[in-house]
C-alpha cells in the first residue's frame, strides 16, 4: 500500500481597501495549497548512487534515514537507509552492509513494509566472501572429504516463503536473488569460520503483489532485456557451487517470441 504524504501551504494575504464614507477595513483571504506525493523509490545523490525512498525531511529524520537529494518536485527528500549485523528493517530500498567489526553469525531481518508485499529482491552490489572448498581428496586424508564446491569456510543463507534459496559463497557482486516474502520477517545470515575475505553491500527491494513488473513466483533470478548473460552464482569466482537447485526466469520482451542461447567460452 503506497502511502501519500501531504504538505499544506498556508498563505496569508492581507487585502486593504478604502472607502471615503466608511472606516478602512482589512479583509483576510486564506489560500490553501495541498501537495500529495507517494513514498516512491528515488535516486539519491550519494557517491554510490544508492536508491532511497521519497519522504518529507521530518519523516526521514524520524525513521533514522539520511537525506541525499530531493524528490517530489522539491517537496520531499530522497531518504537512504542502511543497516548492519543484528539489525532489521521494514523500509524499502534499505542496504545491508558489512563492517570490519562484524562477528559470526551476522544476521539481518527484513520485515514487510506492508501486507501487500509479496517478494524481496536482494541486489548484491558487493558480495565477496570466502570461496568454496576446492580440495580433491586423492589420499583419503582430507578432513573435508567430498566437499568440493561446498561453502564450508563461509556462507550466506536466507529463508523464504517458497523454494529454499541456494546457499552462497565466493564472489557474487552484480548478481541478485529474489525471495518470496515471509508473512513475518525474512532473515539474511552470513556465517564464517575463516574471515580472510568478507565484504558485502546488499540492496533490499520490497516488491508489491500487484506490481506490473513483479517476477513470477518461484524465480530466484529474473533476467530482463533483449540481450544479456545467464550466470550461475560464483561464476566470477571460477568455482561452481554445490547443491545449487533454483530457477532462473527470463522475461518475454515486447515483440519477441523466441530466445537464442550461445555458450560462453
Amino acid at each position: 500500500l503506497m502511502m501519500l504524504k501531504t504538505y499544506i501551504l498556508f498563505i496569508l494575504i492581507v487585502v486593504k481597501g478604502g472607502d471615503v464614507k466608511t472606516e478602512r477595513k482589512e479583509k483576510l483571504l486564506n489560500v490553501f495549497q495541498i501537495v500529495n506525493f507517494p513514498n516512491d523509490g528515488c535516486n539519491s545523490t550519494t557517491s554510490a548512487n544508492n536508491y532511497g525512498v521519497c519522504y518529507t525531511a521530518a519523516e526521514c529524520a524520524s525513521l533514522g534515514g539520511t537525506s541525499a537529494g530531493s524528490c517530489a518536485s522539491g517537496f520531499g527528500v530522497c531518504c537512504t537507509f542502511s543497516g548492519s549485523c543484528s539489525g532489521s528493517t521494514s523500509i524499502n530500498n534499505t542496504y545491508f552492509k558489512s563492517s570490519t567489526s562484524d562477528s559470526s553469525p551476522c544476521t539481518f531481518e527484513v520485515c514487510r513494509s506492508s501486507s501487500d508485499i509479496c517478494q524481496i529482491r536482494l541486489g548484491f552490489d558487493t558480495f565477496n566472501i570466502n570461496q568454496p572448498n576446492t580440495a580433491v581428496d586423492v589420499t583419503g586424508t582430507d578432513d573435508k572429504p567430498y566437499g568440493r564446491g561446498q561453502c564450508q569456510d563461509a556462507q550466506f543463507t536466507a529463508n523464504a516463503d517458497g523454494p529454499n534459496p541456494p546457499i552462497l559463497c565466493g564472489t557474487n557482486t552484480g548478481y541478485h536473488m529474489i525471495l518470496e516474502a515471509e508473512d513475518d520477517c525474512t532473515t539474511l545470515s552470513f556465517t564464517w569460520t575463516d574471515s580472510t575475505t568478507r565484504s558485502w553491500n546488499i540492496h533490499i527491494m520490497q516488491i508489491e503483489c500487484d506490481a506490473t513488473w513483479r517476477p513470477p513466483a518461484g524465480c530466484t533470478q529474473y533476467i530482463t532485456g533483449t540481450t544479456g548473460y545467464l550466470y550461475s552464482y560464483n561464476y566470477a569466482g571460477g568455482v561452481h557451487l554445490a547443491s545449487q537447485d533454483y530457477t532462473n526466469c527470463i522475461r518475454t520482451e515486447q515483440g519477441y517470441c523466441s530466445i537464442e542461447y550461445t555458450p560462453v567460452g
